[in-house]
C-alpha cells in the first residue's frame, strides 16, 4: 500500500509542473490590458473601471493629481472652466512605469464641458500609445460622450480605437447603467 501511495505521489509531482508550464504559456499569448481612469466626486467612472476589470482583468490604475481638486463641486466646475480656457493641464503623479507592455488600454473619464477631463488629457500627453488598441469609456451628466473620443484620438494617431462607451446620470438614476455597460463588455472583442 505504501508503494502505491508513493507512486501516486511521484506521479502527481511530475504532472503538476507540466500543468503549471502549460498555464503560463497560455498567459504569454494573452493581451496585456491596462484600465486607466480619472474619477472625481461620486466615483462613477471608478465603478465602470471596476466592471471592466471584473470582466477582463488586467492592471487598473487611477489617475491621481499632485494637487487634488477640492471637494466643493461648484469650485471644481469653476476651476475646470479656467483650465479649459487657458489650455492648462494639471500635474499628475507618474502612474505607469512601462506603457510599452500593454496591448489594450481602456481610458476612462468623466465628461467635463463635453470632452475628457483635464487630468485624463494630462495623462494622454505623457505616454506613447502607438500600436495599442484604445477603448474609451466615460460617465456624464445628462449628455453623452460629446467630443471625448475625438479628444483622445489626437494623442494617439498610430493607435486603433474601438467605439467609446459609458453611462449617464439618467441611466444611473433609472438603475440601467450597470446592465448597459455589461452588455457592451459582453460584445467587446479585441
Amino acid at each position: 500500500m505504501k508503494l502505491k501511495n508513493l507512486i501516486l505521489f511521484l506521479s502527481f509531482c511530475l504532472i503538476l509542473p507540466a500543468c503549471k508550464n502549460s498555464s503560463s504559456s497560455q498567459k504569454s499569448d494573452e493581451k496585456m490590458i491596462l484600465i486607466v481612469y480619472y474619477s472625481h466626486s461620486f466615483g462613477n467612472t471608478r465603478e465602470v473601471a471596476k466592471q471592466i476589470h471584473q470582466k477582463f482583468g488586467g492592471d487598473m490604475v487611477e489617475i491621481e493629481l499632485v494637487e487634488p481638486y477640492p471637494d466643493d463641486f461648484d469650485l471644481v466646475v469653476a476651476m475646470v472652466g479656467e483650465e479649459r480656457e487657458n489650455n492648462f493641464r494639471p500635474e499628475i503623479k507618474n502612474i505607469v512605469a512601462d506603457m510599452s507592455i500593454y496591448d489594450v488600454v481602456f481610458i476612462g473619464s468623466p465628461i467635463w464641458y463635453g470632452t475628457a477631463s483635464t487630468p485624463v488629457l494630462s495623462f494622454m500627453e505623457k505616454y506613447d500609445f502607438s500600436g495599442k488598441t484604445i477603448i474609451p469609456f466615460y460617465t456624464c451628466g445628462k449628455g453623452d460622450e460629446g467630443s471625448y473620443v475625438s479628444s483622445l484620438k489626437r494623442f494617439c494617431p498610430n493607435s486603433t480605437f474601438l467605439p467609446g462607451f459609458g453611462n449617464s446620470q439618467p441611466e444611473r438614476e433609472e438603475g440601467v447603467h450597470i446592465e448597459k455597460v455589461q452588455d457592451y463588455l459582453d460584445k467587446l472583442s479585441f
